[in-house]
């Protein structure tokens, strides 16, 4: 099971029944992240416990201040710029490393969800695929490609090749991407979030800098549409007084 994608449906679970951001977790997203939680047989803490508030704060200063609700709202942008290409007419929805989301159980698309068999059990009704050594589904209609927190963890050559078959039809691909940092991760983790990602096995491996994100995907046959940095989302949601997560953008690109 991946550790990451548990950490964020802990982290979710936990915003939505916090009394300030609470409001900014769907009603069946945070039932379904609290049922993930409570299958991996983990505690899930509650946001409206001081107590419950404190530990999380302190995990975080230790770690990544400002994670679980970078976590909340980077979904909440996520699911609008999906929901907007369903709008536009693409029919069908790929989440590649779905893990624990719960966004195409939600939307009234038609879904495949990927992800590594370790992680799938959770999960009925995920493809167990190893994305990086099996192919990934390609439908014959317009499709969106969501790959969220899932390019931090593979290889430039994994993700060129993922590329190759998404661009073969009509497709959006919605991801997120850590700018440079050495080792890869959040700009403001801490050593022991480094070293925690070592532990678990799951190291960060790609990242690339916003303004060389163009150039990147037009030599994979894709065009940036749109690049939302961290502060233009976070600031969508919250102000700025509230301590987050940096360093992970969300773009959206068509194949050409």
């Amino acid at each position: 099971m991946s550790n990451t994608a548990l950490l964020v449906a802990r982290g979710i679970a936990f915003h939505s029944t916090h009394p300030r951001f609470g409001h900014l977790v769907p009603p069946e997203a945070a039932r379904l992240a609290q049922g993930s939680v409570a299958a991996a047989r983990r505690r899930i803490f509650c946001g409206s416990s001081p107590i419950d508030r404190l530990i999380v704060r302190a995990q975080e200063r230790m770690t990544v201040p400002g994670l679980t609700l970078h976590y909340v709202l980077r979904k909440r942008y996520i699911e609008e710029l999906v929901r907007a290409a369903i709008a536009d007419g693409f029919g069908r929805l790929v989440v590649l490393g779905a893990g624990l989301d719960t966004l195409a159980l939600r939307l009234p698309v038609r879904a495949i969800e990927i992800d590594h068999p370790a992680t799938q059990h959770l999960k009925p009704g995920v493809l167990g695929v190893d994305l990086t050594r099996d192919p990934i589904p390609v439908p014959h209609e317009p499709t969106v490609y969501l790959a969220e927190g899932l390019f931090h963890y593979l290889t430039d050559a994994q993700i060129r090749a993922l590329l190759a078959q998404m661009r073969t039809i009509q497709s959006r691909l919605i991801f997120t991407f850590w700018e440079p940092r050495n080792p890869p991760n959040f700009q403001n983790a801490t050593p022991v979030a480094d070293w925690w990602l070592r532990r678990v096995g799951e190291p960060g491996r790609w990242s690339i800098a916003p303004e060389k994100l163009s150039s990147f995907l037009a030599s994979e046959g894709f065009s940036l549409l749109h690049l939302a940095r961290d502060d233009d989302y976070h600031r969508r949601y919250v102000s700025d007084d509230v301590p987050l997560a940096k360093g992970e953008h969300i773009a959206v690109a068509c194949s050409e």
